[in-house]
């Protein structure tokens, strides 16, 4: 997805799942895919790439139904061990969902999430900054999440797109 002004950092990509999602703590930190396919380029990578200066989020989206959504947000960042996502609020587009901020990092194998009774990361089945798995389930909201591969299903969930899965995104970071 070409994205005004250049400069980003793609650090996230999914368009057809062809890379399973449903990885490791390890592999999360360390990054996986490939840039020319779907990939996750690191935790450790972002940790410490916005430990300097102001960084913009932005993610860019595509729904089953051809319409693009982009979110944004000013001051993104993740610190910490559990690399926890921050963010300064949206100032763009389609706004970046509040629950994001100051949420954990977590995988089926490294349950960072609010939820004492549901490892949330397992039931999204792939990492994410997650905080419950109630009734608006944060599990349903994970880029990361399981690609649908079937006929009336194909792509991610995302809970508020009822009816709508998103089959392309891009999540890139900028210095501002």
């Amino acid at each position: 997805m070409d994205t005004q002004y250049g400069g980003w950092i793609v650090f996230q990509k999914r368009f057809d799942g062809s890379v399973n999602f449903t990885r490791y703590w390890s592999e999360y930190q360390d990054g996986f895919g490939e840039m020319t396919g779907e990939f996750w380029l690191g935790n450790e990578i972002l940790l410490h790439l916005t430990a300097e200066n102001r960084w913009s989020l932005r993610v860019d989206l595509k729904d089953d139904q051809g319409e693009y959504h982009t979110l944004q947000a000013m001051d993104f960042g993740i610190s910490g061990n559990k690399y926890t996502l921050t963010h300064g609020g949206s100032f763009q587009f389609d706004p970046v969902p509040p629950y994001l901020n100051m949420r954990n990092f977590s995988t089926y194998d490294m349950d960072n999430d609010e939820d004492t009774n549901v490892n949330c990361a397992a039931e999204l089945n792939g990492g994410w900054w997650l905080g419950t798995c109630n009734g608006n389930s944060d599990a349903s909201n994970g880029l990361n999440g399981e690609y649908q591969q079937g006929p009336d299903d194909q792509g991610i969930m995302w809970v508020g797109w009822e009816g709508h899965r998103i089959v392309k995104c891009e999540m890139k970071l900028r210095r501002f």
